[in-house]
């Protein structure tokens, strides 16, 4: 391998870890021959510390990823409940007040629960509510909220109680 394709390999690479990887060795390695000004010493500081950053990297990069991730998602959940229509939330409260994402329509006509029309049908046509057979028996019909949103809907109406508290 010529020097000019390991460069382009190096620099060209997108992982991120190992680019940082490869500047912190890289400097362990050059420290080395400066202060030992032996070669020998310089190439296996290099090979020793490049796994350990790269794993250190790596570590440090997808917490930051998830992170970011994290807070991005949470930005769009806010945007979406701050354009569901009052139909909308009156659908998600009452998911929250009868504690689950699911609801079937037994439970639904048992309880009178009020889920109004304009609501149901606004959130299936958004992805959000789903009308679908329910486990254990695939039998049962119902409506099922998204995990997400259901989740984002107990920390905002927290204190919407279940018939259960």
């Amino acid at each position: 391998m010529s020097f000019n394709s390991w460069l382009e390999k190096v620099y060209g690479e997108e992982d991120f870890s190992r680019n940082v990887a490869i500047t912190l060795s890289g400097s362990v390695g050059l420290a080395c021959y400066i202060l030992f000004a032996d070669s020998v010493i310089a190439f296996f500081g290099l090979v020793i510390t490049f796994p350990l950053f790269r794993l250190l990297a790596n570590s440090i990069h997808k917490t930051w990823e998830t992170a970011r991730i994290k807070k991005a998602r949470s930005k769009d959940l806010k945007t979406a409940f701050s354009r569901f229509s009052t139909e909308e939330t009156d659908v998600l409260k009452q998911f929250v007040k009868h504690g689950g994402c699911v609801l079937s329509f037994s439970t639904i006509r048992r309880q009178n629960i009020y889920l109004p029309d304009t609501g149901v049908r606004s959130l299936i046509q958004r992805g959000i509510l789903e009308n679908t057979s329910l486990p254990p028996d695939y039998i049962t019909e119902g409506l099922v909220l998204d995990e997400e949103i259901f989740n984002k809907a107990m920390d905002l109406y927290s204190e919407i109680k279940t018939p259960n508290q």
